[in-house]
């Protein structure tokens, strides 16, 4: 999960969906929105399953009076597929360039995402943040105020908006990795030793990972 410019502008992006003819902006869901909903789609209990769905329908789409039609009735009357089509909108991560795929399980998807997200390909067992470790080490960066703040925060409840921890949680990797690569590095030229440049060299991508806006073009 590299930090980048195509990362930090996913971040904020606003999702505009057409239902019915009528183009609506869908607020981002926050953090503890889609957590709660995560957690009710695990349960294997359908009305959970379809409680957690419409709180995220709800978070995008807050009621604004009753002369609009409610894009929440609209979907749920559309049937399964404008639905599933919603679901995926509204909690795509800004990292990854495949559609999920929300044929069996919308939730799966969510969660196969943030575990590819941060582990390598290959076999066994590797751990790796969650949504909720990667909020979690924001909150206690950045403070209260990051976390919950509905001055700042266009959701529907005041906290971040999950696309927006999973970026700053990506750029505290980034400035982390910076600092260790100092150490590294004064360390190793101290030791004038070969030993310690495989960590040099990774903790050089990681503290400037590669971004393609940035990548020199052919002129050709």
């Amino acid at each position: 999960m590299p930090y980048r410019t195509e990362l930090a502008l996913a971040a904020w992006h606003r999702t505009l969906v057409t239902i019915a003819g009528v183009t609506y902006a869908a607020r981002p869901v926050s953090v503890p929105v889609l957590l709660r909903a995560l957690q009710l789609g695990r349960s294997g209990d359908h009305l959970q399953i379809l409680q957690g769905e419409d709180s995220l329908l709800r978070a995008a789409f807050p009621r604004v009076g009753w002369w609009r039609a409610d894009p929440v009735r609209l979907i749920q009357r559309a049937g399964v597929e404008v639905r599933r089509a919603m679901m995926e909108k509204i909690t795509s991560v800004p990292f990854r360039d495949e559609k999920p795929d929300a044929s069996s399980d919308m939730y799966a998807a969510q969660r196969e995402h943030e575990r590819k997200a941060v582990r390598p390909a290959g076999d066994g067992p590797v751990l790796g943040p969650t949504l909720a470790i990667a909020a979690a080490t924001c909150r206690s960066r950045f403070g209260e105020t990051w976390y919950f703040n509905p001055e700042r925060w266009p959701t529907s409840d005041g906290y971040v908006p999950h696309t927006v921890a999973w970026a700053d949680y990506a750029a505290l990797i980034a400035i982390d990795a910076r600092i260790q690569l100092d150490a590294v590095v004064a360390h190793t030229i101290s030791q004038s030793g070969k030993a310690a440049r495989p960590a040099v060299e990774a903790l050089n991508k990681a503290a400037y990972p590669i971004d393609p806006l940035f990548r020199p073009t052919s002129m050709h």
